[in-house]
């Protein structure tokens, strides 16, 4: 005979399945039915397929809310930042893993067993759409199957082990979880529509000076010299053998790309202008470079920088409201306060069934052995 105690410990875990004869009621004890009787106390219960529902969703909201917590968040912030210097690591002591290719197996197996056990975590706890729906879940998944082939020493993925850079990448999972990291990511993805505003207003400018560039200065020193501002004849070959106009402003692409060099800086006064201006007849080509860097290099530059700014601060202000909107809002607090009161009256009502089912239970078992006693004058069920 099943104790009230052995009931309720598989009543709670639903590890106790019923048969099907356990939808029919033993017949009264006043009846003198043995049979029914002995066959009730052969039964077992069968769990409500709603509770075994809402038991899974209260474990899943329970793992949910664990996983979120500030602290475990922290844990697994310290834990990516760990797999980063130990990348970093390998990548200074044995880059090609050939001294000790054991012990970075050993590191790399470990990091991407814990990884994929958080990615489980998190899957479960927000299964399904919370977790398919974040772009940041989708970056998770992407970095944790490119690690998972890695883990066997057998396997040779061929081209495919490049695939294996993508761990590098896993230190972005930071942005996620830093919330000042977080916010300079948002602020770039809201400055993008205006960054590539101010991109394409300097990639026309650069067209422009490129064409320009190929027109006045594509045959410069075509025979391999140019005449200097002082009358001589001077050498102008570059170090790949070409002439200066050939190489800098030969065509379309070499002279955009000549006008990007200058808009970086990279010796372009030297390596670029000089030899420009100081030849015969340069004295006007100053203009030519001093107005590219004006639009380009100062004003554009600064445009792209003052979007940035104004996305970061006003995101900030954003998020401000938006934190704040809703503590003045009564209609939502009344809303959350029923929601919650909804919650708690489940619970209650939850733990009440299962009480009522105990008690049901043990009123029949000690009826069953009431009834037992009387017809046999035995204490055996």
């Amino acid at each position: 005979m099943q104790s009230a105690r052995d009931f309720w410990t598989t009543f709670r875990t639903g590890t106790v399945a019923f048969d099907a004869e356990s939808t029919d009621l033993p017949a009264s004890p006043n009846g003198h039915d043995r049979k029914g009787m002995r066959r009730f106390g052969r039964q077992s219960y069968r769990e409500d397929p709603g509770i075994t529902r809402c038991r899974r969703i209260l474990i899943q909201k329970a793992a949910r809310d664990l996983y979120h917590h500030k602290r475990v968040q922290h844990f697994i912030g310290a834990m990516i930042m760990l797999n980063f210097l130990s990348e970093c690591t390998q990548k200074q002591v044995d880059p090609w893993e050939d001294k000790y290719p054991d012990l970075w197996y050993i590191v790399e197996t470990t990091w991407n067993i814990l990884f994929l056990l958080e990615l489980l975590w998190n899957a479960y706890g927000n299964w399904l759409c919370d977790f398919f729906t974040s772009r940041w879940n989708l970056f998770d998944v992407l970095v944790v199957l490119m690690s998972i082939p890695s883990m066997s020493k057998s396997t040779n993925l061929g081209s495919w082990s490049k695939l294996r850079m993508l761990r590098a990448f896993r230190v972005f999972r930071l942005f996620k979880r830093i919330e000042s990291l977080n916010k300079i990511l948002v602020a770039l993805s809201r400055s993008v529509p205006g960054i590539l505003n101010a991109g394409a207003v300097m990639v026309l400018v650069m067209c422009i000076y490129a064409i320009l560039g190929v027109d006045l200065f594509g045959r410069y020193g075509d025979n391999g010299s140019y005449v200097n501002i002082e009358g001589q004849a001077v050498q102008l070959i570059t170090p790949r053998g070409l002439t200066y106009g050939n190489e800098y402003y030969g065509n379309f692409g070499r002279s955009l790309y000549t006008m990007f060099q200058v808009l970086t800086g990279d010796s372009w006064s030297e390596a670029v202008a000089r030899p420009v201006l100081f030849g015969e007849g340069g004295h006007w080509f100053w203009i030519y470079y001093v107005t590219f860097i004006t639009i380009n290099g100062i004003v554009l530059i600064n445009v792209v920088v003052a979007v940035l700014l104004e996305k970061m601060v006003g995101g900030g202000r954003e998020q401000d409201e938006e934190v704040e909107e809703p503590e003045g809002d009564p209609q939502i607090s009344r809303i959350e306060g029923k929601v919650d009161k909804i919650e708690v009256e489940c619970t209650a009502r939850l733990d009440r069934l299962t009480e009522l089912l105990t008690e049901v239970h043990e009123q029949f078992m000690l009826d069953g052995e009431a009834f037992t006693s009387s017809a046999d004058g035995t204490d055996k069920f």
